[in-house]
């Protein structure tokens, strides 16, 4: 779970940032804290510990697959790289 985690963000972060899309990585990393907040005041106590670490690397599969496809579109937009 942690290397999929790490990979998730390495890529995300890394293709905002080889862009110069500094703003877009800072609201993917305002967005993954907020949601991570909401997260933590919805789930009870007891499950925290098994239900937090899972919808973290949910969000951020989401967030990696958004910048993939945001960067994709970009090269067919140019014509290639």
């Amino acid at each position: 779970m942690a290397i999929v985690t790490g990979a998730c963000v390495g890529v995300a972060g890394g293709f905002l940032l080889t862009d110069g899309d500094a703003i877009g990585l800072a609201i993917a990393i305002s967005g993954v804290a907020t949601a991570m907040a909401a997260s933590y005041f919805i789930v009870p106590k007891g499950a925290r510990s098994v239900v937090l670490p899972i919808v973290l690397l949910a969000i951020l599969i989401r967030v990696a697959a958004a910048v993939v496809l945001y960067d994709a579109l970009l090269v067919a937009g140019r014509g290639g790289f």
